[in-house]
């Protein structure tokens, strides 16, 4: 069994990582391994579904391995917070069916005996030019209450994870990247406040267009193949 997280992939716009062309060992993978996406899903982006979008995601359900993701800024969080809720990996999940999952705010999640501390979101800098509720939405930010919900399982948890994934990254992290208007992200501020905090081997993110690694903990995906965690 094994673990992959990708970057953004905005529907098909930047699905394209994960075709067997450019991710040729998918051929090997089966139900039982996990691909999660960090954030910018974008397959779920209209109120009432086209026949575009179901088409998409029939494709991402037929691949054979489950599919798993965080949000990032880009979705219709409408659709997203309204998904059906299981149980699974020792948390809430938002199940789309045939094997698709949102990995909700502020879990901490047990995949294959691995703690990973889940938290999406973002800002998206260019809302001034979309339309609310139809291309850009204010759940992008976490509430209060879910922020105050992700400290609980951190400290449930005594700050102490294998793995935090997130699609923002921590302000001095974004600094680090260049982004100067990103930087003010209110959820990167607040990942900042806890980036000393949290116990992890690695921390992933997505977000940013770029594939780099930062202060060998760090890590930036985009239009790299997944990246193999277990």
């Amino acid at each position: 069994m094994s673990i992959f997280v990708c970057g953004d992939t905005h529907g098909l716009t930047d699905s394209w990582k994960l075709t067997n062309r450019y991710w040729d060992i998918q051929k090997e993978l089966t139900k039982e391994d996990y691909l999660i996406i960090l954030g910018d899903f974008g397959y779920l982006w209209s109120d009432l579904p086209t026949r575009a979008e179901h088409r998409q995601l029939e494709q991402l359900a037929s691949r054979k391995f489950t599919t798993l993701f965080i949000d990032g800024n880009h979705e219709n969080f409408n659709v997203i917070n309204a998904l059906p809720e299981v149980d699974m990996f020792g948390g809430k999940v938002g199940d789309l069916g045939n094997g698709i999952y949102h990995l909700k705010r502020g879990y901490v999640y047990t995949i294959e005996g691995l703690k990973f501390w889940c938290f999406g979101g973002g800002t998206s800098i260019d809302k001034h030019w979309r339309r609310l509720d139809i291309s850009w939405w204010p759940q992008e930010l976490p509430s209060q209450e879910e922020m105050d919900f992700g400290i609980s399982q951190l400290e449930k948890h005594n700050w102490s994870v294998d793995y935090v994934l997130t699609h923002a990254a921590p302000r001095s992290i974004v600094a680090l990247i260049g982004y100067q208007q990103k930087m003010e992200c209110p959820l990167s501020m607040w990942f900042e406040s806890l980036k000393y905090k949290i116990q992890c081997k690695k921390w992933h993110f997505g977000h940013y267009h770029e594939d780099r690694t930062f202060e060998g903990k760090y890590y930036c995906h985009y239009s790299s193949e997944p990246y193999w965690i277990r």
